[in-house]
């Protein structure tokens, strides 16, 4: 904290820096944040590669986590069908509670090493936040 002078010069200031600085910072944010957007590709969906993936991967928010979690209900469905594949499943949950799909950084997450598999996912589970499509800004972000 900054000493202030008897008659509060230096308070004064810093307020008066701290007033100028304010606007060129966020306008320096919302340049990054408009580049960025620019810049973002929307993933291409496609259609399942492999009729039985052992390496899956489930990105959402806390839909997916709480109530025991998918991956371990996924993990019970395998095991149910065909136990011996069950030591085969590679799973990773990545989960952000009250988290819209676009916050999830899904090019690093699928890039093939990134989060413990070492081979790409066969199966990539994605799932929306539920304020998503209240908005036309937060659907188009979605689609």
């Amino acid at each position: 904290m900054a000493r202030q002078d008897a008659d509060g010069t230096r308070h004064r200031a810093v307020r008066s820096f701290a007033r100028r600085l304010a606007p060129l910072a966020a306008g320096a944010l919302l340049a990054l944040a408009v580049q960025a957007v620019q810049g973002a590709t929307a993933p291409t969906v496609k259609a399942p590669q492999v009729r039985n993936p052992m390496r899956v991967l489930i990105v959402g928010n806390s839909y997916q986590y709480y109530g025991d979690s998918l991956h371990n209900h996924l993990r019970r469905m395998v095991a149910a069908a065909e136990p011996a594949a069950e030591e085969r499943l590679q799973y990773k949950s990545a989960t952000i509670g009250g988290a819209a799909l676009d916050h999830h950084p899904i090019d690093w997450l699928t890039t093939p090493g990134r989060i413990g598999v070492r081979e790409p996912f066969e199966l990539v589970i994605l799932q929306g936040g539920s304020g998503e499509p209240l908005s036309p800004t937060r659907l188009a972000k979605f689609r």
